[in-house]
């Protein structure tokens, strides 16, 4: 697939350079979930929702890109392959994407993913994180081993303590972030909800 140019980049590298107010961050995370809303309407799970896969274009509108595990989900979900290489950066994957048991327990279970448009509402609310706090998810945890522990252990990530991440948001955050799969708002949820959110 090839999509246009654009010199913005992504939407954290954006964040980082440009000031930009709470509400100009909520019209693009609004952009985010509008995409997931019309992708999931499609049957199409995005399988990776981090902020290097949300391109801005020109006119500051977010743009998602990267369908890589959408594409090889039919053929593959449920096989070794599909569990040996359910992609996604580790601190924006969903918990049921990982193994339940401590890494380096032998198991004669294989485990499979289960890998639902309920993931990328995790992700999204990861993504959310990042946005407004400038902060990426588990923050504190410098290793990705120690970010692969948390969760799963059950641990979500840290608030930051910077003054655009309001409770409100937090609460929005958290919501996404449901312990399980049907705890979690649908994307269409997300898109009429996140312009309420201040």
């Amino acid at each position: 697939m090839i999509s246009p140019w654009m010199q913005n980049g992504n939407i954290i590298s954006f964040l980082q350079r440009e000031t930009l107010s709470i509400r100009e961050r909520v019209i693009m995370l609004q952009d985010v979930a509008a995409g997931l809303t019309y992708l999931h309407s499609q049957g199409i799970i995005h399988g990776d929702l981090t902020g290097a896969n949300i391109l801005i274009d020109d006119t500051r509108r977010a743009r998602l890109i990267d369908f890589g595990l959408s594409s090889i989900k039919a053929m593959f979900e449920g096989t070794s392959y599909w569990s040996s290489t359910v992609g996604g950066a580790i601190r924006w994957r969903a918990p049921e994407l990982l193994p339940p048991w401590p890494l380096g327990e032998s198991t004669s279970v294989e485990f499979v993913p289960d890998f639902t448009v309920a993931c990328d509402i995790f992700s999204f609310g990861n993504v959310m994180l990042h946005a407004i706090s400038d902060r990426r998810p588990y923050f504190n945890l410098r290793y990705e081993t120690s970010v692969l522990m948390s969760i799963c252990h059950g641990t979500r990530p840290k608030r930051p303590l910077v003054p655009l991440l309001t409770d409100s948001h937090w609460d929005f955050i958290n919501w996404c972030w449901g312990d399980t799969p049907s705890a979690r708002p649908c994307a269409a949820e997300v898109l009429s909800a996140i312009s309420d959110v201040s």
